[in-house]
């Protein structure tokens, strides 16, 4: 008997692919699958507590209190404790400014020698 198809095209169909590769494949295909539908199930029954710590007291924007300084440096002393009352002339921190003075004689020097050239 004369098949009609040659022997090399029969060997690369997808009956003979689906033969050699489908118990292997479709056992791990099942597993992923299963594992992924019974992930996708276990998750409304899945519970987590959340802890979240921080010291300190939680007041709103109109109660809070901002300090400016109208000097610029680097704070050498600090005197600020939390829940300390503050009078008016308190000292609350001790400003080295230095870098100020030194910015004040290089701007008076440079009026200086533009006043020269003038």
């Amino acid at each position: 008997m004369s098949q009609i198809f040659p022997k090399e095209i029969l060997e690369n169909t997808i009956e003979v692919h689906l033969f050699k590769h489908k118990i292997r494949t479709q056992i791990i295909y099942s597993v992923v699958l299963i594992s992924f539908i019974g992930a996708l199930i276990a998750l409304p029954f899945i519970y987590l507590d959340v802890y979240t710590t921080s010291k300190g007291i939680i007041k709103p924007k109109t109660e809070r209190v901002n300090i400016i300084s109208l000097y610029s440096g680097k704070v050498i002393g600090n005197f600020l404790k939390e829940n300390k009352y503050v009078k008016r002339g308190d000292t609350l921190l001790i400003i080295d400014n230095k870098i100020v003075k030194q910015k004040i004689q290089l701007l008076r020097k440079k009026i200086e020698e533009t006043q020269n050239y003038i």
